[in-house]
């Protein structure tokens, strides 16, 4: 706290009154002439050692009091002057001053000089590590004994020099100042004496004020009366020794104000003290009252934990019944599932009347959808669980939305609404992300559009909503002219269980899981969904993802039909308990050239690997007597070659976590009820492929190097017959369909994109006509996209005229081949 203006104006002038005084009354001294005796000198000197030695020890209390080094430094600099004080006393006194080398009137001013000089010297150290102390707000704490050693050690060097060392005269009469050599403590005088004001701790601190009066007095001392002091104890001369006792009084008075200060705050300290053991007091009793409050509470807790613990243990217990009760209704629902689809298909490629196909096409139809509910019920419980992980394939965006436009373009089809796409040609050619989890949601949403729109027309579109090397955002927009949605069940809409009204799922079916997995689906792959819709007018669903830009892998001109599966005969163990899927798994391999045996239990299963040779054995899990892990695991123990026969399991647990589990317990290979038919052969051959003979690959080329584009055939038949066979007859008309109608659509991207020069955009529509055409075996179209696609610069008008021509054959083509498989 800082004293009021007023008083720190009163203590400025102070200041300047003392310098103005001292002033004067050098001039005046300066005509006076006096003189006294040496033993005047002596009586004074004495007093000044005394006083310097009070100084010393009340500057020493005061820093062992408060270990503060300014003021170790300040004591050990008044108590070396008191030594050399004491010094000069006895050896300039009429005893003692006849035994040293040196006259009087040079041994006074010398060791005089030399205890200013000295004192000086300590001051200004004194301040420099004070104000050090004061700017970086740091104490800084070292020992005392070398400062003493240094102290003692100076002093004893004077003691030494004047003993044995004559000295030169001190005193230059001819010159304005008498004795100039006592200037130099002036200037260490007046460094610190500025210094102090600067750092402004007078204005409220007594010993800071006391100080500043003492080096005041010092540096007159210094400049106004020892320079112009002609001749020893002349008025000059004494009054300087007046000063330099008064000097002395003024640090005494500062220290003793200190240190009444300081015993004043220990006291208040110590108050204060007793009244903070009080309140620690105090609060140890209410810590001690919280402390039993505490104990209670966690003695409640713990309980309350007990509680929480059986609640968990329960919750855990639920988890599990739900997750078993899950695998249980997967396996119960999917097994029958799998003969209900199994005999419908086997039905459809029989000879069947018009009626009957189309009873046996509504069996298959309800079926697929129960299917499609079960599906969403085990996926949404795999989403709460947080254990579907996405995997990272490279695919092309437009070939998974042509993909599934053309799967579901018979529906529209047959209601008379038009299903086009449109691909941002900015999104890169070929993708890397989850393709099954984009191609889930796609389907979910075109599926609706589909479901819910009476007529007019679908559009799926596709946009690069911001381009990256590392990452892509990508837009897909599914946009129809359907029933519509309100606007406050718009929000609702993507929960679980949710449906636009109560009418919609009597009037249309389905789970209102569809969305909700789509929501979740999408924010897995970092990216959002959402819809606007108004009610007659139709909605727009869309979704977003994030992906990076791939590069072309090594198969991508490969068609998209897999390499049909090898017709040679192989030896296969079917262990399953239930007939119709028994009847349906032996009929498709049959078909496919395969020896079949059957077991209706783990142990027939066993039985029937102990007395014959198998290429493969499909095992059925849950089955009676012993079901396939225990079957799996007996023949594993069997000695080679038997216990090295592919064990796959067939099983309508689809779960997560069951594939490991069974590949744990000894099997190759896991496949889901029901079964589809490509995805078996995919399996066998992949688990059979070093039992067989090498056999060439049967894949549609396009390799015509060479050869013109009409030496072509305009289908390849074994291709068309390969790519029918395994997608069956009525998602192959689908295809073919979208077929036709995504060739006339980019042969128009081709044509415009040239008359403007867009090479790039030619390129890309090539490329993706090519895979269309690869698809339904349309060699010579397939030849001519690709020449076109390698070069898209050098297509004339003749091409594109070629093009057309080729398109409108190939269409024309498939159009006849459909009506003949119709009939």
């Amino acid at each position: 706290m800082s004293l009021p203006v007023k008083f720190q104006s009163n203590r400025l002038v102070q200041y300047a009154e003392i310098g103005a005084g001292l002033l004067i009354l050098a001039i005046a001294f300066y005509f006076i002439e006096w003189t006294s005796t040496i033993e005047f000198h002596t009586s004074m000197e004495l007093s000044a050692t005394l006083l310097a030695a009070i100084c010393s020890m009340m500057a020493l209390v005061r820093y062992y009091s408060r270990k503060s080094p300014a003021f170790l430094l300040l004591g050990c600099g008044f108590l070396g002057t008191a030594f050399l004080d004491g010094y000069h006393t006895v050896v300039t006194s009429s005893v003692f001053s006849h035994l040293l080398p040196s006259d009087l009137s040079s041994l006074i001013p010398w060791s005089w000089l030399a205890s200013r000089l000295f004192l000086s010297i300590a001051v200004f150290i004194s301040w420099a590590w004070w104000y050090y102390e004061y700017k970086t707000r740091s104490c800084l704490i070292f020992k005392a004994r070398p400062i003493y050693l240094a102290a003692m050690v100076s002093a004893f060097c004077c003691f030494l020099f004047f003993a044995f060392i004559p000295l030169p005269p001190a005193s230059f009469p001819g010159y304005f100042l008498h004795r100039p050599a006592d200037l130099l403590p002036a200037v260490f005088f007046l460094i610190a004496l500025i210094g102090h004001l600067r750092m402004g701790t007078w204005k409220t601190d007594l010993h800071e004020h006391w100080m500043v009066i003492f080096l005041l007095l010092s540096f007159a001392t210094q400049v106004f009366f020892m320079p112009f002091s002609e001749i020893v104890f002349d008025t000059a001369f004494y009054a300087a020794h007046v000063l330099k006792n008064l000097s002395y009084g003024a640090v005494i008075i500062g220290l003793m104000t200190n240190i009444y200060l300081t015993y004043l705050k220990s006291e208040e300290r110590e108050k204060q003290l007793k009244i903070n053991e009080k309140e620690l007091h105090r609060r140890i009793g209410e810590n001690e009252e919280a402390r039993a409050r505490i104990e209670i509470l966690a003695m409640e807790y713990a309980a309350q934990s007990e509680q929480l613990k059986a609640a968990r243990d329960q919750a855990e217990d639920a988890a599990r019944a739900k997750s078993e009760f899950l695998a249980t209704m997967s396996h119960e629902i999917r097994t029958p599932m799998n003969g209900v689809l199994g005999m419908a298909s086997l039905l459809l490629d029989s000879d069947l009347d018009v009626q009957q196909r189309k009873w046996v096409s509504m069996i298959r139809f309800s079926g697929n959808g129960l299917l499609t509910i079960i599906n969403d019920i085990l996926d949404f419980s795999k989403l709460e669980s947080g254990k579907i992980e996405l995997e990272e394939t490279t695919f092309s965006l437009s070939r998974e939305i042509d993909h599934v436009a053309s799967i579901l373009a018979s529906d529209a089809k047959q209601k008379n609404v038009d299903l086009s796409v449109k691909i941002d040609p900015d999104i890169p050619p070929w993708l890397v992300a989850d393709s099954s989890r984009i191609r889930q949601i796609l389907f979910n949403l075109i599926g609706n559009a589909v479901k819910f729109t009476e007529n007019g027309s679908i559009t799926v579109s596709a946009s690069l909503l911001y381009p990256g090397d590392e990452r892509a955002q990508i837009r897909c927009e599914i946009s129809d002219t359907g029933i519509g949605i309100p606007e406050k069940v718009q929000q609702q809409l993507f929960d679980r269980f949710m449906q636009a009204d109560s009418s919609i799922s009597r009037r249309f079916g389905g789970s209102g899981l569809g969305l909700a997995i789509c929501k979740q689906l999408a924010e897995l792959m970092s990216g959002e969904i959402g819809v606007t819709s108004e009610i007659g007018k139709g909605s727009v669903f869309w979704f977003t993802f994030q992906c990076r830009p791939g590069s072309e892998p090594d198969n991508a001109g490969d068609d998209l039909i897999a390499d049909a599966f090898d017709t040679k005969s192989l030896r296969i163990l079917l262990a399953e308990d239930h007939v119709v899927n028994q009847i349906f798994a032996t009929q498709i391999l049959q078909k496919a050239g395969h020896t079949v045996d059957l077991a209706a239990n783990g142990r027939e299963a066993v039985e029937a690997v102990r007395s014959a040779d198998y290429d493969l054995i499909l095992m059925d899990i849950q089955m009676p007597e012993m079901d396939g892990v225990a079957a799996t695991q007996l023949i594993r123990a069997f000695p080679p070659p038997k216990c090295r026969i592919p064990i796959i399991a067939l099983t309508a647990n689809a779960l997560t976590g069951h594939r490991e589990e069974y590949l744990a317990s000894g099997m190759d290979g896991y496949l889901t009820k029901p079964m589809n038919p490509a995805t078996l052969f995919r399996t066998l051959a992949e688990h059979t492929r070093e039992r067989m003979p090498a056999r060439p690959e049967r894949r549609m080329t396009v390799d015509n190097r060479g050869k013109h584009s009409e030496d072509i055939p305009l289908i390849d038949e074994v291709q068309f017959k390969i790519s029918q066979d395994a997608m069956g007859q009525e998602s192959f008309n689908a295809l073919l369909l979208t077929i036709q109608s995504e060739a006339s659509r980019m042969v128009g991207v081709i044509e415009n994109a040239l008359e403007v020069c867009a090479y790039e955009q030619i390129g890309k529509t090539a490329h993706a006509l090519k895979g269309i055409a690869m698809t339904a075996g349309a060699a010579r179209l397939t030849a001519l996209a690709g020449e076109i696609q390698t070069d898209p610069q050098s297509l004339t008008e003749t091409g594109m005229n070629q093009l057309r021509d080729t398109v409108a054959a190939t269409v024309s083509r498939i159009e006849r081949r459909m009506l003949a498989e119709q009939v």
